[in-house]
Parts: structure tokens; C-alpha cells; sequence
């Protein structure tokens, strides 16, 4: 047993100089295009929403790498992201494509942080965590939509992805935001379990220690680089990361088209009910943080379009068009470029209430990059 703790005791400053040498070099072995081609990879950041710190971590080392002092950063939601098309058919990737026809030079980069499901409080987390790696975000493309201001069902969040992140970086701002658990949801909380603290422990050791340690916070990341290396090396193509096939609306099988206008996801996304665009609203207080946070940002807010041959039944109501116009008066009237797209994209180029088909995003990136560039000669 002496002579066993010995040997351990001579291998064990051998084994932690080896363990921190991997820890340091994980993100050098990782290639860019692994945690970021044209946007985010949805599913490793579904899979564990921590792996952004990993991802904005490498954004900053390619910033670095680059010497780039000019880029635009794109937050928004699964529009901005694509959906449901793949990395190649996403708008800043059209950008990028049909620059000759947008001006002349070399392109901006851009880089697109957007996420489905991304709430406008999850945006504001985000510049927090860019900043807080030095990336700047004094040129930013926002994506908003209609239903990013309808009224929340209590048991919503104003945040789906990064409110850990929020609490850490602004617990000032987390404390002071507009949304309180209801009465009915707190009656609901169980009652505390001496499991719960087992469990609590685990979380820490988990949050704060396991992955903590680069090669399993780069897990995902780099098991992702393996499998290209692998299918390189063996001639065989990479799989589409689109989410889904792009399939025009009027083409698809809806089976009952009346019931899929009568979803909840619908009704809540185009409720008619008095927008509150004030202090009440927990995005409008995110949204006037993030247009807000600096004097010399160059933001555009995009309101995203809607297909209106298959919503009319919604974009025809008084209370929906009454909202429309008292959105597009607010949005205009923010210290920040506005460009509402609604009504701009031909219905055909829908390949749902709000997504687009490859095509329509090309359309969508013409519309933004002239908005944002505001060059003269800028084709109409």
C-alpha cells in the first residue's frame, strides 16, 4: 500500500501537467466551421445550452485570427436562422453569395448568432456574453416578428435559452425585468426534499467543474469534427444540416388546413389582443436595453414578414391590424434603422406563416443588406 502511494504521488504531477496541457490546446484542435458555419448548430446547443460559452469563445479567437475590426453580428430567431432550410441557404450566407451584386469590394464578415425559439430577452443575454469576450456589437441586425410582442401565457419565460447567463452577468437587470411567476405557478412548486440538495450538488459539480474542463466542454464540438474527418477520409458526403426539407406552403399536405390555423402555436403567434408596448412588456424592456446600449451603434431592427394568403384570416382582423400599425410606429420611432418586411416577399416564397423558402431568403438578404449598407447605387 506505501509503495502504491508512492508511485501515485511521483505520477501525479505528470498526470495533472498532461490533463492541463489537453485543456489548453481542446480549442486550438477545434476548426471554426465546427461550432460556426454561417450560423450556430442548433441541435449541440438544444443538447446543452451551455456549449454557447465554447462557441463565442472560438467567435472571438476567429475575430482575433482575422484582424477583424469591422463585422456585423445578426441576432433573431429561427427566421434569421433559416429555418427550415440548411447553413448554405440562410440569409448572411446569400449575402455573402450575391455580394457583386450588392456593391463592390471585399464583403463584411458576418457572423449569425440567431436561434430558433430565441426570445428578444435571450438576445440582450447575448451582447452580455459577447461583451464579455470583447466581441462588439456596435454593428448589429435584429430580427423581430409579430408575435415576439403578444401578451404571455404566466407560465412563459421571457427568455428560452440564456436566463443562467442573464442572472450571472446582470443580476440587476434579472432581478428588475417585467415578469413575475404567477400566484398559480408558485402554488405549485414542491415543497423542499433532502434529494433536492443531492441534486443541487450534482448540478454544481457539473456547471461549475465537469464542464468546466475543455475536453468535455468541446465534447459535442469535437465529436462533430470526427465524423466530417471520418466521412472525408471514406469519400462519403456530409449530411444536410437543415432542419427540415424547404417545402413551399401551397405544396404541402396541411391535412386539415383548419386545424392547423386553429393550433395554439398559431393563435398565440398572431393573437389580436392590445399589444402592451410599454414598461410592462419584458420584450420591450430587453429591446430598449439592447437599441439603447451605446451611442455609437449602428442597429437595424427586421420585422419579420408574414404569408398573408395563408393567415388572412388573422391579418384581417381589426385588433391585428391595429397592432401592426402601433408595432411599426414603435419600431420606427426607436433610435435604431427599421426595416419592416412585411408585404415585401411575394406569398410564394412562404414555405409556412413566417419561414421562407430558399429563394425567398435570398430575397429577404437583398432587403436587409440594403437597409444596412444604405449605399448609394445599392440595386432596388
Amino acid at each position: 500500500m506505501h509503495t502504491l502511494l508512492r508511485r501515485t504521488g511521483k505520477t501525479a504531477p505528470y498526470l495533472i501537467v498532461y490533463l492541463l496541457l489537453v485543456h489548453l490546446l481542446v480549442p486550438m484542435a477545434v476548426p471554426f466551421r465546427e461550432v460556426y458555419h454561417n450560423r450556430l448548430d442548433y441541435n449541440i446547443l438544444l443538447n446543452r445550452h451551455g456549449s454557447i460559452g465554447q462557441a463565442l469563445d472560438q467567435l472571438s479567437r476567429e475575430i482575433k485570427r482575422r484582424r477583424l475590426e469591422h463585422y456585423v453580428i445578426i441576432l433573431g430567431d429561427s427566421v434569421f436562422y433559416g429555418s427550415p432550410g440548411g447553413s448554405e441557404q440562410s440569409m448572411n450566407a446569400f449575402i455573402e453569395k450575391d455580394w457583386p451584386g450588392y456593391g463592390t469590394g471585399e464583403p463584411p464578415a458576418i457572423f449569425n448568432l440567431s436561434l430558433p425559439a430565441v426570445q428578444v430577452g435571450d438576445m440582450y443575454a447575448l451582447t452580455l456574453m459577447l461583451k464579455e469576450r470583447h466581441i462588439s456589437t456596435e454593428h448589429l441586425i435584429l430580427n423581430l416578428r409579430y408575435g415576439s410582442f403578444v401578451e404571455r401565457p404566466y407560465w412563459t419565460k421571457p427568455l428560452f435559452w440564456w436566463m443562467g447567463e442573464l442572472k450571472r452577468l446582470d443580476p440587476v437587470t434579472y432581478r428588475s425585468m417585467p415578469y413575475k411567476e404567477s400566484e398559480e405557478l408558485k402554488d405549485h412548486t414542491p415543497p423542499f426534499h433532502p434529494s433536492a440538495l443531492g441534486k443541487g450538488i450534482r448540478d454544481w459539480f457539473r456547471d461549475e467543474l465537469w464542464f468546466r474542463y475543455n475536453l468535455v466542454a468541446y465534447k459535442d464540438y469535437l465529436t462533430k469534427g470526427i465524423g466530417r474527418e471520418w466521412r472525408r477520409l471514406n469519400r462519403k458526403e456530409d449530411p444536410s444540416d437543415a432542419l427540415a426539407i424547404p417545402v413551399a406552403w401551397y405544396e404541402k399536405d396541411y391535412g386539415n388546413l383548419t386545424e392547423y390555423l386553429a393550433s395554439e402555436e398559431i393563435r398565440f403567434a398572431f393573437n389580436d389582443k392590445p399589444f402592451e408596448l410599454g414598461a410592462k412588456s419584458p420584450d420591450v424592456f430587453f429591446l430598449e436595453k439592447i437599441v439603447r446600449r451605446s451611442p455609437n451603434a449602428d442597429t437595424l431592427v427586421v420585422l419579420s414578414g408574414i404569408n398573408r394568403e395563408l393567415m388572412k384570416d388573422y391579418v384581417s382582423k381589426p385588433g391585428f391590424i391595429a397592432n401592426s400599425e402601433r408595432l411599426n410606429a414603435y419600431l420606427s420611432g426607436l433610435p435604431s434603422r427599421f426595416l419592416n418586411v412585411d408585404g415585401l416577399l411575394p406569398d410564394r416564397l412562404y414555405t409556412d406563416h413566417t419561414h421562407l423558402m430558399p429563394e425567398g431568403y435570398r430575397e429577404l438578404a437583398r432587403l436587409v443588406w440594403q437597409a444596412y449598407s444604405a449605399k448609394e447605387g445599392t440595386p432596388p
